[in-house]
């Protein structure tokens, strides 16, 4: 196998393992569509599941399934004159049955993707390239080497790392952003996103306490 040939293979497969890790798409859930309309207790809801999946973001969605969660969007209107905090005011019902929210900080812990598995990529860092040959004889003797499974390895780890990282940073910032635990005044609209476990996809709906 000649010089080109193994630094054409390495180029080719850098950018499928720098692209292992995915970056996060925000959800933004007030700018999505929602079809499921209900108002009971003068509380106007509707919700929208898949939104992880809609949104793209494939990494994200694999351990939203693999710990059974749901991520969803749910749009609140107050009309009840006086204010409310869905986390404490509401509850909420699934085909007609109760279910509670995941605490944030385990939704943020279960759905992220992993970043210490990047480190596996360090496994390349012995790779070396043979620059040259030489034949005596009738033998093959490589007379120089390059280690640059020691630049690969480090580097491909790093920027998965970086990516990874960064995108669960993003996500968990959106979280943040629409918290379900806030006041609603009268008259006003929010918008959240809200997890729930082992609850499938049919009918969601909400009452007062």
């Amino acid at each position: 196998m000649n010089v080109i040939f193994r630094i054409t293979c390495l180029l080719f497969f850098l950018p499928l393992l720098v692209s292992c890790a995915s970056s996060y798409k925000s959800i933004n859930p007030e700018t999505l569509e929602y079809h499921n309309q209900s108002t009971n207790d003068k509380i106007e809801f509707s919700y929208r599941y898949s939104v992880l999946e809609d949104s793209q973001n494939k990494k994200y969605v694999k351990h939203e399934i693999k710990n059974h969660l749901n991520l969803v969007a749910v749009k609140i209107t107050n009309h009840t004159g006086h204010e409310i905090n869905p986390m404490k005011d509401v509850i909420f019902y699934v085909d007609k049955k109760p279910v509670y929210p995941v605490d944030q900080k385990i939704t943020e812990r279960e759905i992220k993707q992993g970043v210490p598995i990047y480190l596996l990529y360090l496994l390349m860092s012995p790779i070396s390239i043979y620059t040259s040959t030489s034949t005596t004889n009738g033998e093959t003797f490589n007379k120089n080497s390059f280690p640059i499974g020691l630049i690969i390895g480090p580097t491909i780890t790093a920027t998965n790392m970086i990516v990874a990282g960064t995108a669960n940073k993003n996500f968990d910032e959106e979280l943040e952003m629409y918290s379900l635990d806030k006041q609603i005044r009268d008259n006003e609209t929010i918008f959240a996103l809200v997890a729930f476990k082992d609850i499938g996809m049919d009918e969601m709906a909400l009452k007062l306490k």
